[in-house]
């Protein structure tokens, strides 16, 4: 009896294939690598459109396009969620960037009764001109990733309270531009119509100013930039805590040294992992001594800290941790050939499925 090459096992590929679901392009070129590839590879690529606005189009025209790919290759269909007549209605993920208006069509996406995940980038400081996208998205969306560029401040996303219908977020993920240093205040009511009085998972910008009932999240992401005056964060306030994660580029400052030296045990029960993400190159600046310290006093209940650094920064790192090594703490975060901002993008996917 012939074995069957491994390669194109089915079930092995799927496992394989869907590792790499991040990556646009890797999944393109496995798409032509064979029949067997390119079904799996296929899947992934069109199970949930991600529609981008690169050419400031300011009609339908990009939809149209995607209309004309499928029409042309109708087997692609039954990989997407979707009747396509008149508008996607079992869609469960949509991702759009913009730099001026939205097309209608993009905004029907937002209307499907089993929309859980809006992933919605605005390339623009005039973000009060799309504000009116909130008020056709779907009741049932859980997690929303929205990023602001070009300087965007909290004044063109608080609405006035109370205007449209209440959408309960489980997970919030708010990133702004590079050059957007503004200090900004997170309240239940700033992103009207979602309601964030029962938030389980929270990324921001560290320094942000939270006004919320810090006793539901579970999983905090903090993203250091390099402002050295942000106040730190009391973590013992954050009692139902399960994970934290901390994104650092250059350097570490104080106040992020501060937040982690206020995990307690008795108040911290449930937390059992930490995540370090480090873009770029493993930088000297970082003070590794004191982020060893800080992260080896963390409560007993700490069951690892993983780190997120390229595959050839591992031993490097070791070497800076040497009390997290002793506690046998240290975990990797598997690369996958992914870049960081792909990686981080899967880990906080994949962590905030669940609710």
């Amino acid at each position: 009896m012939q074995r069957q090459n491994p390669i194109e096992v089915n079930e092995l590929l799927d496992h394989c294939i869907s590792a790499l679901a991040p990556s646009a392009s890797i999944l393109s070129a496995c798409a032509l690598v064979s029949r067997s590839w390119a079904e799996i590879a296929q899947f992934h690529l069109f199970r949930a459109p991600h529609l981008t606005n690169p050419h400031c189009l300011t009609s339908d025209a990009l939809l149209l396009k995607l209309y004309t790919i499928l029409t042309e290759s109708p087997r692609l269909l039954r990989h997407i969620r979707e009747n396509m007549q008149p508008r996607f209605t079992n869609l469960k993920t949509v991702a759009l960037s913009t730099i001026k208006l939205i097309p209608s069509a993009f905004i029907n996406l937002l209307e499907s009764p089993h929309l859980r995940r809006l992933e919605f980038a605005h390339h623009n400081r005039d973000f009060a001109s799309v504000m009116h996208v909130w008020e056709r998205c779907s009741p049932a969306i859980r997690h929303l990733d929205l990023c602001c560029y070009r300087g965007v401040g909290a004044e063109y996303i608080v609405l006035e309270k109370g205007l449209l219908q209440r959408i309960t977020l489980k997970s919030l993920q708010l990133e702004f531009g590079i050059d957007s240093d503004e200090p900004f205040i997170l309240q239940t009511w700033t992103l009207a119509p979602f309601d964030l009085s029962r938030l389980k998972a929270l990324s921001i910008k560290f320094g942000t100013t939270l006004f919320l009932p810090s006793h539901e999240v579970e999983i905090l992401e903090l993203d250091i930039g390099k402002n050295d005056e942000a106040e730190s964060y009391d973590l013992s306030s954050f009692t139902n805590l399960h994970i934290l994660r901390i994104n650092i580029s250059t350097h570490i400052p104080n106040s992020i040294l501060h937040t982690l030296r206020t995990a307690n045990s008795e108040l911290l029960p449930h937390l059992h992992t930490i995540v370090v993400g480090i873009s770029g190159i493993v930088a000297d600046s970082i003070d590794w001594q004191s982020l060893d310290w800080a992260l080896s006093a963390f409560p007993r209940s700490l069951a690892m800290a993983e780190f997120d650094v390229q595959r050839h920064s591992r031993e490097e790192v070791q070497g800076m941790l040497p009390d997290l090594m002793t506690r046998n703490l240290l975990r990797f975060i598997p690369t996958l050939q992914l870049t960081y901002q792909e990686r981080r993008k899967l880990w906080w996917q994949e962590v905030t499925e669940r609710f």
